[in-house]
């Protein structure tokens, strides 16, 4: 959560520091600046002067008319006919790789099987209704599929023994829950550094094999946040890439042969961890 907060935060700070204001005064003169804080009193800018360099400077509040943050920005975004709020798709896929922890009672012949199911591939989608330059809220939607299959390996059988048998999972951990999207757009409005934080709902399937035919399935709450860049192709479409991560714990299950089913309560050492990294190819289209 604090990583999260940290990301989200450093966004906001670096949107403030690479944007430029608007302050028009009572003698209707336009001051180019950048806005560091305004009180009772105050408004406290920082302006370029003619020789290049920053100078601080303030003016009595009841000598402001008006005043812009991030004017330029949007200035530029209305000149390309481009409306900064509105609605945002973006579809992405890519590699992904679970970061839990292996259990340490798994069999040492399957120690390699199980590293390989914490590989995969991952897609998803987010729909974004952006309210302001910056900010929107939407839906999210994720998941992540891996699979892997051994045959004619020895697996503890339940009684004591070992048999020779079929080990397969074909595992999807699916993420769905609202989002909220910051981005902080380039000077020609078409490149952008993009965040999303969303919080929902997941749902766990393990679809295999244990010498019969098993199923596990389980569900919890889970976070996925989002860091990526986006290259615009036109004033609609852009292309880039993100990192993701998530994270969920699974703390019960039901486990279910296709005729019984029973639910299963993990003791705390026994959670099953579904956090992951993802590496993406990321799709947006404005609408």
């Amino acid at each position: 959560m604090k990583d999260f907060a940290l990301v989200f935060a450093l966004g906001m700070i670096f949107s403030t520091v690479s944007s430029q204001d608007l302050v028009v005064t009572s003698k209707e003169d336009s001051i180019y600046c950048k806005i560091s804080k305004i009180d009772t009193d105050y408004l406290y800018f920082t302006f370029r002067s003619s020789t290049g360099i920053d100078q601080y400077s303030q003016l009595p509040i009841d000598q402001v008319v008006s005043y812009e943050r991030k004017y330029f920005a949007r200035q530029d975004a209305l000149a390309s006919g481009e409306d900064p709020k509105g609605i945002v798709m973006a579809l992405y896929g890519g590699y992904a790789y679970r970061t839990a922890k292996i259990s340490p009672d798994i069999p040492y012949n399957l120690d390699d099987y199980v590293k390989s199911l914490k590989s995969g591939y991952s897609f998803g989608g987010d729909l974004t209704y952006f309210f302001s330059e910056s900010l929107g809220i939407g839906v999210k939607y994720t998941q992540f599929r891996t699979s892997g299959m051994i045959e004619n390996i020895r697996l503890p059988d339940g009684g004591g023994g070992t048999s020779l048998g079929t080990i397969e999972d074909n595992i999807f951990i699916t993420f769905i829950g609202p989002a909220l999207a910051y981005r902080l757009s380039g000077t020609n409005n078409k490149n952008a550094l993009v965040m999303n934080l969303g919080i929902g709902y997941v749902t766990y399937l393990d679809d295999g094999t244990y010498f019969t035919y098993l199923t596990l399935e389980g569900n919890t709450i889970g976070m996925v946040l989002d860091l990526g860049y986006e290259i615009g192709l036109s004033d609609n479409f852009a292309l880039g890439f993100q990192a993701s991560t998530s994270a969920g714990v699974l703390t019960e299950y039901v486990l279910s042969n296709g005729s019984t089913s029973q639910t299963i309560e993990l003791e705390k050492e026994q959670y099953e961890g579904l956090g992951r990294v993802d590496l993406s190819v990321r799709l947006k289209y404005r609408f």
